[in-house]
């Protein structure tokens, strides 16, 4: 089974709604400078013995990730805070950069180089801007020692590349990225290149595509750990309709940004739509 994280304002952090609807706790380190609360959750839940993946806030941060001295002092403030237990229970992703394979790459293998003790295990995400690149820098990472998980992201310049190319450049761009990492996904399988790894969803598109893992071709699902995605809670604050599989509104994508409404307060309307749509999205998408 899949292991599902939404991010959630604060709000559903203290009153245990995160806890209650997510598999693992996924934070965005970003976040930790401004808001000791949220750093102290992030905490508490690795020493509950909760996993915890902590992102870079590259998507957060529009493309560029965390600096990597401050990630890594907050790595080991982590692990000083829960008495090491981040050992076995924290992953964090290493910064990364949009669309650049090489620098992504090179930044991956210089991490693991230069702080081979941090207490957690790292993640590594594909980056590039064509199907080519995004799997030269997939197999690149299997042969790469240290790495625990492998993280595929939601909106490469490469899918959207392909898929009109094979489509035409009218189709809608968020269509262009889900159908884009499918392609990819499938791609890695037939190749024989993900037997043996632990894959990781970083965000999606559309709020659908991840039941082409698991219900289309649960082949694929066997494959994948984890993923995350902010966007039923998104829809639950933003959006009075509620997610119905039978519309197109599972089909849609908002562009706000959970983690600029970190400190929103939640209505109760607003929390029955959330739950109601978390439940929906892990029945529609086999979760």
């Amino acid at each position: 089974m899949i292991k599902v994280s939404h991010e959630m304002p604060l709000c559903l952090l203290k009153n245990g709604t995160e806890k209650k609807v997510n598999a693992y706790f996924y934070a965005l380190v970003h976040l930790f400078e401004d808001h000791q609360d949220y750093y102290q959750y992030t905490v508490d839940q690795i020493k509950e013995g909760r996993e915890v993946i902590l992102d870079n806030s590259a998507y957060e941060l529009h493309g560029k990730p965390f600096d990597t001295e401050g990630f890594v002092k907050w790595i080991r403030k982590i692990g000083e805070d829960t008495n090491r237990a981040s050992e076995r229970r924290l992953v964090f992703v290493i910064p990364d950069e949009f669309d650049e394979m090489e620098a992504t790459y090179q930044r991956a293998e210089s991490f693991l180089e230069d702080y081979p003790d941090l207490p957690g295990k790292a993640m590594v995400v594909c980056q590039g801007k064509t199907i080519y690149e995004l799997m030269l820098i997939f197999k690149k990472y299997s042969h790469l020692q240290g790495v625990r998980k492998i993280g595929i992201n939601f909106m490469s310049l490469a899918y959207t590349d392909f898929v009109e190319k094979s489509r035409g450049p009218d189709i809608e761009q968020w269509l262009a990225r889900s159908m884009g990492r499918k392609f990819f996904i499938e791609f890695l399988y037939h190749s024989g290149l993900l037997h043996g790894r632990v894959i990781h969803l970083l965000g999606s598109s559309l709020p659908d595509e991840f039941r082409y893992y698991t219900i289309e071709h649960p082949k694929l699902g066997d494959f994948i750990d984890s993923l995350d995605t902010s966007a039923p809670i998104i829809h639950g604050m933003f959006s009075n309709s509620l997610y119905d599989s039978e519309s197109k509104l599972f089909q849609k994508k908002s562009s706000e940004k959970l983690a600029e409404h970190l400190l929103d307060p939640v209505s109760v309307d607003q929390l029955v739509r959330i739950l109601h749509n978390t439940e929906v999205f892990r029945i529609h998408n086999g979760l």
